[in-house]
């Protein structure tokens, strides 16, 4: 089975000091790892790659699972 690339709806983006770029997403659907966002993504209709997740609203639990509907920060590599 194909490796389905997730899709995002960005509200806002948010350069940072180093340049890099965060796309504030509503997770897709529950993720077991952080890491498992790394790679290719969608978000509004245009492929990007991201990096990880720099943040989440769930501080108590970061590093660990995501869920579907919570409010994230994935870092993009390169521009926008």
């Amino acid at each position: 089975m194909a490796h389905e690339i997730p899709g995002f709806s960005c509200r806002h983006w948010w350069q940072m000091n180093d340049g890099r770029w965060v796309a504030f997403v509503e997770c897709d659907k529950d993720y077991a790892h952080r890491d498992d966002l790394k790679g290719p993504v969608i978000i509004n209709n245009k492929r990007y790659t991201c990096m990880g997740v720099e943040f989440s609203l769930r501080n108590d639990r970061f590093g660990q699972q995501h869920s579907k509907g919570e409010s994230i920060g994935l870092v993009i590599e390169g521009p926008i």
